[in-house]
């Protein structure tokens, strides 16, 4: 049999789900070796004693408890063995993507994805190509909705009265909100987009076209 050569590293405290993955890997007959780990320091060895002529899979929960595997892992990006990380998540808010894009990992699952998206995951990532699974593109999604449109529907709501003149006193008395409650949702509205007045909030809201 032809070897592969490359081979999967698994980190995840939750042994029952390394159990799960380790057989989904072995299923998918893609690797030469699979190795699972539920401690960072057996990883880091692991790792710092692996092939240079393999192509190394770590598949790892995120959360990096200390700094050094992040040093182990930008060691063996630059050496001439090749390291392919792939983040499992259990993230179910857009904005917590965010944090794990700044790390430039090679793909993201969701640990609730499907069992194929582990293996669209390994063919993609093969061919140079990051990959999003299909709950983490969902909730990308969401952010670059959220990003285009920072406001609740009760915000948008307000925005409508102040496009068309009302002042905060007349806005709140429209809504049969207390005058206090309707300057907190402003005070939020400005911190959302960085501004300090009314007309500023109004132009950013026609510009991005959560108004007319």
């Amino acid at each position: 049999m032809k070897p592969k050569l490359k081979d999967a590293y698994i980190l995840d405290d939750f042994a029952p789900f390394v159990a799960l993955l380790h057989q989904q890997l072995i299923d998918c007959d893609e690797f030469d070796r699979i190795f699972s780990f539920t401690n960072e320091e057996d990883l880091i060895l692991a790792l710092k004693s692996s092939q240079e002529s393999k192509v190394i899979y770590l598949f790892i929960e995120f959360y990096l408890k200390n700094n050094t595997l992040t040093s182990v892992f930008n060691h063996l990006r630059a050496s001439p063995r090749r390291l392919k990380v792939i983040y499992l998540s259990t993230f179910t808010y857009p904005g917590q993507i965010s944090g794990l894009l700044k790390l430039k990992p090679e793909g993201i699952v969701h640990k609730a994805d499907k069992p194929q998206d582990i293996i669209s995951c390994i063919e993609s990532v093969g061919q140079d190509k990051t990959y999003y699974s299909g709950i983490i593109t969902q909730l990308l999604i969401k952010e670059r909705i959220k990003k285009r449109n920072p406001f609740t529907t009760r915000e948008k709501e307000l925005l409508s009265f102040w496009a068309r003149g009302y002042s905060v006193e007349k806005t709140a008395e429209m809504l049969s909100l207390s005058f206090h409650t309707v300057v907190a949702h402003r005070r939020n509205m400005f911190k959302k987009i960085s501004c300090t007045t009314i007309d500023e909030l109004l132009a950013y809201s026609k510009l991005k076209k959560i108004i007319d």
